[in-house]
């Protein structure tokens, strides 16, 4: 098993931090879980932030595309613990300009 961190962004999010925060840790365990501002396309914006055990990278991405429909997000950040792997995750059906990873927007 691997720790994967997710950055969730709040606006536009039809959840409040605390219900996601529920939500992640009944189905998924998620643990480390907080609240700080963030960035999204030159915009702060409150981003909850919090890990999850998964067996693969592969599992990892398919729960963020699940999150970005769930939560409303164009893209959720995530990063591998163990290895510093970033991806930015974008929802399936998104069409529009698409950005790589930067890890300098990144919340750990």
């Amino acid at each position: 098993m691997k720790t994967f961190k997710f950055n969730v962004g709040l606006n536009n999010n039809p959840y409040t931090s605390a219900e996601i925060q529920g939500y992640m840790e009944h189905h998924f365990d998620a643990t480390g879980t907080k609240v700080e501002l963030g960035e999204w396309d030159g915009q702060q914006e409150p981003t909850i932030i919090f890990e999850v055990q998964a067996k693969s990278s592969e599992w990892a991405n398919y729960l963020a595309q699940a999150m970005c429909i769930r939560f409303t997000q164009t893209a959720v950040g995530m990063k591998c613990v163990e290895t510093g792997v970033g991806n930015l995750v974008y929802d399936p059906r998104y069409k529009g300009e698409r950005y790589t990873f930067d890890p300098k927007y990144f919340i750990d």
